[in-house]
């Protein structure tokens, strides 16, 4: 279950402020695409795709970074709960991300195989990824068909110590996902299914020329058994794994 991102925004000026009083700036659109160069403008995009109590969010909207994102202090983020559309990193970072609830995304949702959730060419560096069920750097958990390419993540993930579903990239996993060329050196932490790229896969998983390097420590709950493994902590259903390893520990 997820908290839905709902901003309330206060119009002062040219400013704009979230209910919490952050301010935060709704990024332009070039060629149909959000572009984002601030740790404000990535708020604001939050805040288009989620919408707010009178306006539908745009869950499909497309966004590329233009440039690296230090984070701004006195900023936290609340994973974004629904997208669908194609989020393109170009090659950039966002660092220092402080989160209360996992990753960068809360749920990855694609359409189809022809109109899949595409997130692209992005790390999320020496970032503060919050507790939380269902927790990843990149997307606490994907459905429907999801593509996740040049993906990576070198900052610590933590489940609750009674919860699991803990991924390096991704928390849990439904559905048809896809990651590509990507991988994880940071530490995951939680209490069962924990995996380096995916902790829990109750879907169709594909993972190719993808590793990870970062230490699985697993938290004792009643439980019992963690189900740990150094790419993915348990794959429940189908699981296709090419040219790609582990060569982090598993306590």
């Amino acid at each position: 279950m997820y908290y839905r991102w709902v901003p309330i925004l206060l119009l002062l000026g040219s400013k704009v402020f979230s209910a919490n009083n952050t301010e935060i700036t709704i990024p332009v659109k070039v060629d149909g695409c959000y572009q984002i160069s601030s740790t404000k403008e990535l708020f604001g995009f939050a805040s288009v795709v989620s919408g707010t109590q009178e306006n539908a969010g745009e869950v499909a909207a497309c966004a590329n970074l233009l440039n690296d994102i230090v984070w701004e202090e006195g900023y936290v983020w609340i994973p974004l709960e629904t997208y669908s559309g194609i989020f393109d990193g170009r090659g950039h970072t966002i660092s220092g991300l402080v989160s209360q609830k996992g990753g960068l995304f809360g749920f990855v949702n694609g359409e189809s195989r022809d109109n899949p959730a595409i997130i692209k060419n992005i790390g999320i560096v020496n970032s503060k990824l919050g507790d939380f069920v269902y927790a990843g750097s990149i997307a606490n958990e994907t459905s429907g068909v999801v593509f996740m390419e040049n993906v990576y993540n070198n900052s610590p993930v933590y489940g609750s110590f009674s919860t699991g579903y803990v991924g390096g990239l991704v928390g849990h996993q439904e559905g048809d996902l896809t990651i590509s060329n990507s991988h994880n050196s940071g530490t995951v932490n939680g209490a069962y299914e924990l995996g380096g790229l995916v902790g829990s896969s109750w879907g169709r998983l594909t993972v190719v020329n993808s590793y990870n390097s970062g230490n699985i420590a697993g938290f004792s709950s009643a439980y019992g058994t963690s189900f740990a493994g150094g790419l993915v902590g348990r794959a429940h259903k189908e699981a296709y794994i090419y040219n790609s390893y582990n060569i982090g520990k598993i306590d």
